[in-house]
């Protein structure tokens, strides 16, 4: 049995704020933070309005006590899988954060058309690969060999990295650091603190500089 989880629950749990006082030209809209994971292709536009959103990774069902992974996930079942919404969020949040500022709308398409499906497909693998007891298998001769799946995870990680490199994000590397007149008093609460540090933290693209 499921529970009737809605995305805007999975969001109020798992987002750590996108807030700001300020318009943070890094910081991911509102609307692509509750719409991750679902059907919506358009999930909104950058802090300035300037470049759209374009992405489609769909977050599966999640299988219960059918999934290969069922005997290790500590999360609550749910309407959708959360391991692979929580991945999907972690691994966009952190591309769009590091490079919305940098590429152009075409591009930031393709990262969300092309890049994060890979990465989506590439989750689903990894819980395959979490249900298996043995990576060794035997065919009907008794013909020992290694689980395809193995294969197939190195297969879209090298897709990952053709991908980045055809996509550009190979040519920078981000310089990030924190303003060094940041302070907070006694009584912040640890997480409200970590929510306050991650938003004040400064990056810079910089050219990887050729051989």
């Amino acid at each position: 049995m499921t529970d009737n989880i809605t995305d805007t629950d999975i969001e109020a749990e798992e987002d750590v704020g996108t807030q700001s006082d300020g318009i943070d030209p890094t910081e991911l809209p509102d609307r692509y933070m509750r719409e991750i994971g679902s059907m919506h292709i358009q999930k909104g536009s950058d802090a300035t309005g300037t470049k759209q959103i374009i992405s489609w990774e769909i977050a599966k069902p999640c299988r219960g006590e059918r999934c290969p992974a069922a005997e290790l996930c500590t999360y609550t079942r749910g309407a959708r899988c959360r391991v692979e919404n929580t991945y999907l969020r972690a691994v966009s949040n952190t591309i769009y954060q590091n490079y919305i500022t940098i590429l152009d709308e075409p591009t930031l398409m393709r990262v969300g058309l092309h890049l994060m499906p890979i990465y989506q497909n590439l989750c689903r693998l990894k819980l395959v690969e979490a249900g298996i007891e043995d990576p060794v298998v035997s065919d009907a001769k008794g013909k020992l060999s290694i689980h395809p799946v193995y294969k197939e995870m190195r297969e879209h990680i090298k897709l990952l990295e053709q991908t980045w490199r055809s996509l550009g994000l190979t040519e920078y590397y981000m310089e990030a650091e924190l303003p060094g007149d940041l302070e907070f008093g006694d009584d912040i609460a640890p997480t409200v603190k970590a929510r306050k540090m991650k938003k004040s933290i400064v990056r810079r693209p910089v050219v990887v500089e050729g051989d």
